[in-house]
């Protein structure tokens, strides 16, 4: 889903909304719900525990947080691409709901793309997928 127009939420709202998309229980523990990655350092709102800023930025008093990071990409050459999942491989349990918001829009670059895992799944070549590692993609476990 990608609203463009939407109204700013505030942080309480946007957790809010990203729970009426997830199963895991409200125990109260939001720090643990939160997963930013481990390419960089990420900031948390003071308030907000399970928002984290990532990406480049510089923010005085964006709900209670002033910090700053350069981004993890930029010294990448510039046709190079950066693709990753978010923590389906090193948390437990794997989120099942991944949001974004953009504090500002950079005025080149920038793209993101959303990407099917399931049909990504679907399209690989399993028989030659189980002739070079002899295994069926369906039998293939990640261990967290």
């Amino acid at each position: 889903l990608v609203f463009g127009t939407q109204p700013l939420l505030s942080p309480a709202d946007e957790i809010a909304f990203a729970k009426l998309f997830t199963y895991q229980t409200d125990d109260g523990d939001d720090a643990n719900v939160s997963y930013t990655g481990g390419a960089g350092k990420q900031h948390r709102l003071p308030n907000f525990p399970s928002i984290a800023l990532v990406g480049s930025y510089s923010v005085q008093d964006y709900h209670g947080l002033t910090a700053s990071s350069p981004g993890v990409y930029n010294n990448w050459p510039p046709n190079q691409r950066a693709w990753h999942c978010d923590g389906l491989a090193d948390t437990y349990p794997p989120p099942d709901l991944t949001t974004m918001r953009c504090i500002k829009a950079t005025s080149k670059g920038g793209e993101t793309l959303f990407a099917s895992s399931v049909k990504a799944a679907e399209l690989l070549p399993t028989e030659k997928l189980v002739e070079r590692f002899g295994v069926h993609p369906e039998d293939a476990h990640v261990n967290y």
